[in-house]
């Protein structure tokens, strides 16, 4: 393929010369780690549902409700909330 020609008939860049320099322009890789939780004020609002969650959300399954149900209340998924929840009095 050398020799390629672009509109206007200059030669364009090889694919290999085209390959290097897009991975020349590619960013290093993201490092992705755990997102970190800030403290939060102990008598805030936010602490104390965090402290009551638990507890209403096994009252809730001894009434019956489902991981399902529990979710959605929750704004998450079944297993999301059965993963947090499910060992927690």
């Amino acid at each position: 393929m050398p020799g390629l020609r672009v509109r206007g008939g200059e030669p364009g860049p090889s694919p290999d010369s085209a390959r290097k320099a897009a991975r020349a322009a590619v960013s290093p890789p993201i490092e992705v780690t755990t997102p970190v939780r800030p403290r939060l004020p102990e008598g805030s609002l936010i602490a104390q549902a965090g402290q009551i969650l638990p507890q209403a959300i096994h009252d809730a399954r001894d009434q019956g409700l489902t991981w399902t149900q529990i979710g959605e209340l929750l704004n998450t998924t079944a297993a999301t909330a059965a993963r947090r929840y499910r060992n927690k009095p």
